[in-house]
């Protein structure tokens, strides 16, 4: 039975041209829904740092460089570009594996003060809460710009690595014959 409110037009089946139209509406509306959230996402990564480079890295990559023209050799490093919703700043940090010798500690000063970061003794607590010892050394210096290195030598004794694929402290490497230096660089966001 046919119902009395409807139009003729309406108990017609679909024309052709009416079926492509509906075919077309649904494929924009498919692509709206898809490009929605790849639009959030893609502004979400680019805000925070997702193509942003690690300025701290690029820092230290002078410093490093010299060290390992002097015999170091990279153990391990890590860091981050400081975009992250809880970072205050970039870091990047360092392990080397360098020659023991008498000399390592003002080799050390010295390369870091060539690149503007004069490295004075610190705490007796290293990073992550080695104690200090005959056997490890602890320096610091900030700059102008409250750049801050962080300098830990050590020697004849085994170091939890904090870089890498073990930001734990699970890995370690032992300085025996060499000694193991660990460099950091915080810098923080501009206000």
């Amino acid at each position: 039975m046919k119902n009395k409110d409807q139009s003729p037009q309406a108990t017609q089946r679909a024309t052709p041209q009416h079926r492509d139209a509906l075919r077309k509406a649904s494929i924009g509306l498919i692509g709206l829904v898809v490009s929605i959230p790849l639009l959030i996402f893609g502004w979400v990564f680019i805000e925070f740092g997702g193509l942003k480079s690690n300025e701290a890295k690029k820092n230290m990559q002078p410093l490093v460089s010299q060290l390992q023209r002097d015999g170091g050799v990279k153990i391990c490093d890590g860091g981050h570009n400081g975009y992250g919703l809880d970072e205050e700043g970039a870091r990047y940090s360092i392990y080397l594996k360098m020659p023991l010798s008498a000399q390592l500690t003002s080799e050390v000063k010295t390369v870091a003060a060539q690149f503007g970061y004069p490295l004075t003794n610190n705490s007796p607590t290293l990073p992550y809460g080695i104690q200090s010892s005959r056997e490890s050394e602890y320096f610091s210096s900030s700059n102008a710009t409250n750049n801050r290195l962080e300098v830990a030598i050590y020697r004849n004794m085994d170091v939890p690595l904090y870089c890498g694929k073990s930001y734990d402290g699970s890995k370690k490497i032992t300085a025996d014959s060499n000694a193991v230096v660990y460099f950091s660089l915080d810098l923080p966001h501009a206000n």
